[in-house]
């Protein structure tokens, strides 16, 4: 038996299409992809309509950034002036995959599945704290059982982009990692296999190389480096250095930013230059 699990795609057209044809020659059994296949990327129509069009018998669970966009045909999610420009990003997206938001509206939360009495198999894209309570590297054993709940044989996740495998008590708990935005300092798409033998599952983290800088220069031909918003340049250095910046960017600013303190664009200024991140080149 064999079974790939895929996420956070985060419209990397490019990444995804490197992993596809990786699956194409591995053959599995079947493919679960554990959200967040569009937004945070410049092509989130070709990632979602490739899957829906040429991939109809993966299974796709929900992710954040799926809920991002699709918060964005709420008109009272975008009242203030800071969500506007918080989401800005999301509101591209949304506009880039026009009808095809419908299919992405009834994701499930989690996919639980028996296969051949081999145990249970859960997919869900964080934990089941929701879609953003992460299952991270350094957490301890006991953290990790309180986000995986009533303990599946083995517990497939994504949403930190950081690949993880670890076994505790008799659950395999996979972290597929970043398909197309690696936070591990590794470049390359990552995804993870899931195997059965002599009795157990085992799981595998694969890592594929694929052309970064076309991803990068999506950002510019395709406008949304221009139309997405400040954070979209914080975003396109996430993708250079495979590093996490967004998440730092909103612990020290979004406070000040909501006060008034300081713009939106200056923020994302500030934070460019003082992590030395302007003389990135693309």
């Amino acid at each position: 038996m064999k079974i790939a699990i895929l996420s956070d795609i985060h419209a990397n057209f490019e990444a995804l299409q490197v992993v596809a044809n990786n699956l194409e020659i591995w053959r599995p059994d079947i493919v679960f992809v554990a959200g967040d296949i569009i937004n945070r990327g410049p092509f989130p129509n070709q990632c979602l309509q490739f899957i829906l069009e040429n991939k109809k018998e993966w299974k796709l669970v929900i992710g954040n950034h799926e809920e991002y966009v699709i918060a964005q045909a709420i008109p009272e999610y975008l009242k203030s002036r800071e969500q506007k420009v918080l989401y800005q990003d999301s509101n591209w997206t949304y506009n880039q995959i026009g009808k095809n938001i419908e299919p992405i509206k009834n994701l499930p939360f989690l996919l639980d599945n028996d296969f051949h009495n081999r145990g249970m198999i859960r997919v869900t894209h964080a934990s089941m704290l929701g879609t953003r309570g992460g299952i991270f590297p350094e957490l301890s054993d006991e953290q990790i059982k309180e986000r995986i709940g009533k303990p599946p044989a083995v517990f497939c996740v994504g949403h930190t982009h950081r690949p993880m495998i670890r076994r505790i008590d008799d659950t395999l708990i996979i972290n597929a990692g970043s398909v197309g935005l690696p936070f591990d300092g590794n470049q390359q798409a990552c995804y993870a296999k899931l195997t059965y033998n002599h009795n157990q599952w085992h799981g595998k983290i694969e890592r594929c190389d694929y052309d970064v800088q076309s991803t990068l220069q999506g950002f510019f031909s395709t406008g949304y480096i221009d139309n997405g918003g400040p954070l979209v340049r914080i975003m396109l250095r996430e993708l250079k250095q495979a590093r996490s910046h967004l998440y730092q960017w909103t612990a020290i600013y979004k406070k000040d930013i909501v006060q008034g303190k300081i713009s939106f664009e200056n923020a994302v200024k500030e934070y460019i230059k003082v992590n030395n991140l302007d003389d990135i080149t693309f």
